[in-house]
């Protein structure tokens, strides 16, 4: 987390700025209102009138994100065996990267994994909290599993497919990393499935950053260096974020 810690704070200053939430308001929900208030609260004077002091009537508001554009997550770490070493270690640090913005920013968020043969793994869902030994599982998470990429990521779409089903409105973004090599069956048809509702987005590791388009089409990006993986994948969101609003 030390080392994704500029990368989150750009990301949640990105949507604070985006939706004009209130910093305080945002990451201080645990504490009393009267405290949030308190907090920094000489910011929002505005002056003097009649010699008394005029506070800006936004610090009685309460903002957090809209409640008409409702963004969810979902994150697959390719643990198979060919991402052991420097791969599988930079898709964690990215993956709780993104856990950590979205505690912030109260996003949805869900979290895969491979299993063997056509089994995968929910580390996290996205009603719980990731801590004590669910959040030991990425931490400790090794590259050892097979290649049931297409199987997993019918899972998350068929996941947030009904999770978004609660909302009137959502944003519904699938983000799977992955070294290009592939089991059984067609990504393309999981993309096709779901691309009215879901934006996925493949992220190509090392050796598959070359070719990760040839699937993933405009929502495929590339990184040839690992250890730019978690910068460039909070890049992406940020432009996808801009793109659809906009």
């Amino acid at each position: 987390r030390e080392d994704t810690e500029d990368l989150v704070e750009d990301l949640v200053g990105f949507f604070v700025q985006k939706f004009s939430l209130d910093v305080d308001f945002s990451f201080i929900g645990n504490q009393r209102h009267g405290n949030r208030l308190q907090n920094h609260w000489t910011h929002k004077l505005v002056g003097l009138k009649n010699h008394d002091i005029v506070i800006a009537p936004t610090i009685f508001e309460r903002r957090i994100m809209p409640k008409n554009t409702r963004f969810i997550w979902s994150v697959i770490i390719d643990n198979s065996a060919s991402c052991s070493g420097e791969i599988i270690e930079e898709e964690k640090k990215a993956a709780l990267a993104l856990v950590e913005a979205a505690k912030r920013l109260r996003i949805p968020l869900e979290i895969l994994v491979f299993g063997d043969k056509d089994n995968y793994t929910f580390l996290k869902t996205f009603d719980k909290d990731l801590y004590g030994n669910h959040l030991a599982a990425i931490v400790n998470l090794d590259a050892d599993n097979g290649t049931p990429d297409v199987a997993t990521l019918d899972a998350a779409c068929t996941s947030i497919s009904n999770y978004a089903l609660q909302f009137n409105r959502s944003c519904n973004f699938v983000y799977f990393m992955t070294d290009g090599k592939s089991g059984s069956g067609s990504i393309r048809s999981v993309i096709r499935k779901f691309r009215r509702e879901i934006v996925i987005t493949g992220i190509g590791l090392a050796e598959a950053a070359d070719s990760i388009n040839i699937t993933w089409g405009s929502n495929g990006i590339g990184v040839k260096k690992i250890k730019n993986l978690s910068s460039v994948l909070i890049r992406k969101i940020e432009y996808q974020i801009e793109d659809i609003l906009d």
